[in-house]
């Protein structure tokens, strides 16, 4: 929101949604191999899968690390720490759809926000060595 308030012209994803950024799958059965998602602030995200397909033959969320195999229906929104652990989705049936609405936001805006929001210009003629670094 201090985002927002700051620079007026941004505009949210979606109405409501505390996360800044929304990536449409919109590839026609949308499986992932097992990974983890960098740089998202705590890691969280959301999953919303809006296409028609049986959830009982494929469409799954795996949470590799806690052994855990979830029946993810089409409509349903999952919250959970994609940076922390990994994941993948079981791929559906063939003939079916499965598209994913995925909303998180990146640490380097939490990063941005604590610093005061410098512009380029701003930030580059004082940088600390740590920063630099980084």
């Amino acid at each position: 929101q201090a985002l927002l308030r700051r620079h007026p012209q941004l505009r949210a994803n979606l109405p409501g949604t505390t996360f800044a950024a929304l990536t449409v799958n919109a590839g026609l059965q949308s499986c992932l191999p097992p990974h983890q998602d960098p740089d998202t602030v705590h890691g969280w995200c959301t999953d919303t899968p809006p296409a028609k397909y049986d959830p009982d033959k494929g469409g799954h969320l795996v949470l590799w690390v806690l052994y855990l195999t979830i029946r993810f229906p089409a409509g349903i929104t999952i919250l959970f720490f994609s940076e922390l652990i990994t994941h993948s989705m079981i791929p559906i049936q063939r003939g079916k759809t499965r598209y994913a609405l995925i909303q998180y936001s990146s640490g380097g805006l939490f990063r941005f926000r604590v610093i005061g929001f410098p512009s380029d210009k701003n930030f580059l003629s004082k940088p600390t060595k740590k920063e630099l670094r980084e």
